[in-house]
């Protein structure tokens, strides 16, 4: 391939790249009506928990929802529950059930490692997960203690230009039929996909350098800077 060809195919991927943002970018709209209901589901659920006396001891949106990383037809809100660690596991499923019915409409109980709420607030379907508010993100107690963790490193990490390939990201792959970490899917999660995208740069440098992969492929943490972040433990 010549230097002009070369030029003309990245300028003709650049074309259809911005497309392609542009069209599962979310309007200003939507993302208004997103953080409006993140923070008004918060507060709500304070509220409840002041009115029952829960030992609730924060409530957070985290997922992509919270990092405007979402794709628009697939948008569900994660609502975290978390509670003191000394907590019996049987009170953290009732607390946390009721404090989900409380704010949600259509509540319907689900089943991961313990029992979640799936409801709807303000237009969104909402998964309201209890788990504790641990300190030490080594020694969990329950699957999504980290999530806090996780939304503070790619929040304090990701800029808009990263957002932006992050849905690329996860437009591509959902064209392939890999996005996704549900049992039909088996595929990769967004968690993983932001985690990628952060590492490489783009959705183009993850392609490059997926095409040499040989499975299964590991990445050294500390790599998941980008070149001029400093380091931050997650």
């Amino acid at each position: 391939m010549t230097d002009g060809e070369r030029d003309r195919a990245a300028a003709e991927a650049d074309r259809i790249e911005a497309e392609v943002a542009a069209r599962i970018a979310p309007s200003a709209e939507t993302v208004a009506r997103v953080e409006g209901a993140r923070r008004e589901l918060v507060e709500r659920v304070r509220e409840a928990a002041r009115a029952r006396q829960s030992p609730l001891v924060r409530a957070l949106v985290a997922g992509s929802a919270a990092r405007l990383t979402f794709l628009t037809d697939r948008l569900d809100i994660d609502l975290f529950l978390l509670f003191p660690p000394e907590l019996p596991r049987d009170r953290l499923r009732e607390e946390g059930l009721a404090l989900g019915h409380a704010v949600l409409s259509d509540p319907e109980t689900r089943y991961a490692d313990h029992p979640y709420l799936r409801g709807r607030f303000e237009g969104f379907a909402v998964d309201a997960v209890p788990g504790y508010a641990i300190s030490d993100p080594s020694r969990p107690l329950s699957p999504v203690d980290r999530t806090p963790f996780h939304q503070e490193y790619l929040s304090a990490r990701e800029t808009p230009e990263l957002v932006g390939q992050v849905r690329l990201a996860k437009q591509f792959l959902r064209s392939l039929g890999v996005y996704g970490s549900e049992a039909r899917t088996e595929g990769m999660s967004g968690y993983l996909v932001e985690l990628l995208v952060l590492h490489f740069g783009s959705l183009r440098a993850l392609l490059r350098e997926a095409r040499s992969w040989r499975i299964p492929v590991r990445l050294a943490a500390p790599t998941l800077d980008p070149p001029g972040c400093p380091p931050r433990s997650p």
